[in-house]
């Protein structure tokens, strides 16, 4: 069988890197919890990074999809995506019961049952908002039949695209649909994050990174990389364009970074715990411990621990879950 040009390991890894990302961006996207190194520019360099960092979501999203299209390619079975569900839904319910009850005792959440309910259930993601990410892989997983419709032809990915447009569009009358929940949440993650998910399916359909794997200088590619990174801080922000730039620049980083790293790296070993660190991470550094984590000043002693303690708490997190479902 031929190898596709992102493996499985480099996925992990890619993904590893994004979560790193994810947990800088929600150390320092806000200014005021922390005191800056240096302000090249007049903008503090954590808040730089962090807009670059922003690229995270996209990363893990069009991977998810380049994975998935990998392992079940073509096939419709409904019980196998099924069992995905319900591993994925076991593993929330899992986080859930731990991590809400802290929260309730310690006083960070109200006990509100209807809130619980509709946490428990995805339908809403206000105890924990990353959590968001689980609704929209369950309804991908439930669409994906419909997905390997609009990739049947190459040029069927610009629907995708136009959902995505549609989604952004929409998201800016947030008001009309804010009373409906579940409208509104459709609107805010599938619209928007569909076209990622399917392009990455798209890619792993139709092999695009192989049709471009000439690019071997390395110095070349760490400079291609440097740039990306710097125009997501300069354009990120600009309404719409920004979204939609941050959305298309996750092809090329993808790219770049498949072709900068080695399989045999930590970071693999560590990929494991990328479900674990994504719904555990912001309990260290917004909900429970943000008092502590903001307290060490320093910003890279900020992350450092930030990054420690996420590590720590996936591990335990992961081993219990390994274990009762044993």
């Amino acid at each position: 069988m031929e190898e596709n040009f992102i493996t499985v390991n480099k996925s992990k890894i890619i993904k590893m890197i994004a979560i790193m990302m994810m947990i800088f961006l929600h150390c320092f996207m806000n200014e005021s919890n922390y005191v800056s190194l240096t302000k090249p520019f007049g903008f503090s360099i954590e808040k730089i990074i962090s807009n670059a960092c922003g690229i995270c979501v996209g990363i893990f999203t069009f991977l998810s999809g380049y994975g998935l299209y990998i392992t079940i390619g073509n096939e419709k079975n409904t019980c196998g995506r099924l069992t995905r569900i319900k591993n994925i839904l076991y593993h929330y319910w899992f986080i859930f019961l731990i991590f809400i009850p802290i929260g309730v005792l310690l006083g960070k959440y109200e006990f509100n049952v209807k809130r619980i309910i509709l946490n428990f259930f995805l339908i809403q993601s206000n105890y924990n908002y990353e959590w968001w990410y689980m609704t929209f892989y369950i309804i991908m997983l439930a669409v994906y039949p419909f997905c390997l419709k609009i990739i049947e032809k190459k040029w069927n990915i610009i629907v995708s695209f136009f959902l995505m447009i549609l989604g952004m569009g929409m998201v800016k009358f947030a008001e009309i649909f804010s009373q409906v929940q579940i409208i509104y949440r459709i609107i805010d993650i599938v619209f928007i994050w569909q076209f990622l998910f399917v392009l990455g399916m798209y890619f792993s359909k139709y092999k695009i990174f192989d049709k471009f794997n000439y690019l071997k200088n390395k110095k070349m590619v760490v400079l291609s990389l440097f740039v990306l990174m710097i125009s997501l801080f300069i354009i990120a922000d600009i309404p719409v364009i920004g979204e939609i730039y941050k959305m298309l620049s996750v092809v090329p980083i993808i790219y770049c970074l498949s072709l900068l790293i080695t399989e045999n790296t930590i970071l693999l070993k560590l990929s494991k715990y990328c479900t674990d660190i994504w719904l555990t991470h912001t309990f260290i550094t917004t909900y429970f411990l943000s008092e502590f984590i903001y307290s060490l000043k320093n910003t890279i002693v900020i992350y450092v621990v930030a990054v420690i303690l996420s590590l720590f708490l996936a591990y335990l997190t992961e081993t219990l879950f390994t274990m009762i479902k044993k």
